[in-house]
């Protein structure tokens, strides 16, 4: 049989579990998940607070946006108000509207017919 303490202990060890009364152990998160290029961005060219960024990123964790693209396609999508706050919202979208979206790099591909 399985102690009470051990099963609290491993919940503790999850990122964002929730022990039996709901309570989430939010300080468990670990920003690594989220891709460092994100974080980047989100400082450097949205100019969000420093202070700010580790909920900022716990919001897109939970939301499911690991990549600066995650975040441009709920931008085009509209939803940008409805997973930040107004704020970092706003923030957001004037950085999303001002820097071009990332193109693909362009393949060397020969035409048809020469050779």
């Amino acid at each position: 049989m399985v102690s009470l303490s051990c099963v609290y202990l491993a919940l503790l060890a999850l990122p964002n579990a929730r022990d039996s009364a709901g309570v989430v152990y939010a300080n468990q998160y670990k920003s690594s998940q989220t891709d460092v290029g994100l974080r980047r961005w989100l400082l450097e060219v949205a100019e969000l607070n420093p202070r700010l960024i580790e909920g900022v990123l716990h919001t897109c964790e939970q939301q499911e946006i690991s990549t600066v693209d995650d975040l441009r396609q709920v931008h085009t999508m509209g939803r940008l108000q409805t997973v930040f706050r107004a704020g970092t919202a706003a923030k957001i979208q004037v950085a999303m509207n001002l820097a071009p979206a990332r193109k693909p790099a362009a393949q060397n591909v020969p035409e048809s017919g020469s050779q």
